[in-house]
């Protein structure tokens, strides 16, 4: 099947494709989403699902490790450029936040899969977590190695409750927004959420427990 030349204002059928099965999974859950929905959604057929994807289950896969690697790639990038570990923890906090708020659905996809323990893209999962945690501690270490950070605790414990105090506020949010509670997270709070992580997070690991 030849691709033909598409307009500008005319989206490629396999973005439409990626784009309907994004917001499905997400709505749906992965069960409940079938192959006809999306090509409903996507305006294509059949065949153009596993012409581009090969099918249900590597399309779920790619958006997973479409969306982790773009995070990661942006995450090392933002926390190496800067210079000392609090500015890396920061950096850290930032584009984990923004993940967050700028990428809804694939993090709803992730804590559907995560709801599921881990039934379809474990592995994907668990790689993305790895690296994850990997930075974290890199952080970590340096602030401990530099007397900036508490040093009673091993440098993974501390990592996990950096990760574990990001994700838990906004694990918060989406059981808020279940209930039509009005969200309290928003796109135009971003540097808000990050500074009070930051200051949040920065207390309970700080040596002499004072915001940098």
């Amino acid at each position: 099947m030849a691709d033909r030349n598409y307009s500008l204002e005319e989206e490629h059928p396999r973005s439409r494709i990626l784009d309907a099965s994004r917001k499905l999974f997400a709505e749906l859950g992965y069960e409940r989403t079938t192959v006809s929905l999306i090509c409903k959604q996507a305006g294509v057929n059949r065949a153009m699902v596993s012409y581009y994807y090969g099918g249900k289950p590597a399309l779920f896969r790619q958006i997973i490790e479409l969306s982790n690697m773009r995070f990661l790639n942006r995450l090392r990038e933002g926390v190496y450029n800067e210079k000392g570990a609090d500015k890396r923890l920061r950096a850290f906090l930032e584009y984990t936040v923004e993940f967050y708020l700028f990428e809804p659905e694939v993090t709803e996809i992730i804590a559907r899969e995560l709801g599921s323990n881990f039934a379809h893209v474990g592995d994907v999962l668990e790689r993305y977590f790895i690296q994850v945690m990997a930075i974290i501690t890199d952080v970590i270490q340096e602030g401990m190695d530099t007397g900036l950070f508490d040093k009673s605790k091993s440098p993974i414990h501390i990592a996990y409750f950096v990760f574990g105090a990001v994700n838990s506020y906004f694990v918060v949010h989406r059981i808020l927004k279940k209930t039509n509670v009005v969200p309290l997270i928003n796109p135009e709070n971003k540097e808000r959420i990050t500074e009070y992580l930051y200051h949040l997070i920065h207390k309970g690991i700080s040596r002499d427990e004072t915001p940098a």
